[in-house]
């Protein structure tokens, strides 16, 4: 499960923090395409982050919701397994 956090300051690392938007061109860019030969969509990564991680095969990182309503953000924090 994604676990959800909401601060008043929001601090972000460029090399593990995406839009969601940015999270689909970095699969792109890294690992080309899904297993089934198409392009990684908006759907695919909302669906990882429901179940709260990315596939195996794409590296089985840990993925952290970041939301500050106030500023209206949403950023996914893609966390290193272990």
């Amino acid at each position: 499960m994604s676990e959800k956090i909401t601060k008043k300051r929001v601090v972000l690392n460029r090399d593990t923090d995406f839009t969601p938007s940015t999270l689909v061109r970095w699969l792109n860019s890294e690992y080309k395409h899904k297993s089934s030969g198409r392009e990684f969509t908006i759907r695919d990564v909302q669906q990882y982050t429901m179940r709260g991680f990315l596939p195996k095969h794409y590296g089985g990182h840990t993925i952290q919701i970041i939301e500050e309503d106030s500023i209206g953000i949403k950023v996914l924090r893609i966390k290193p397994k272990g």
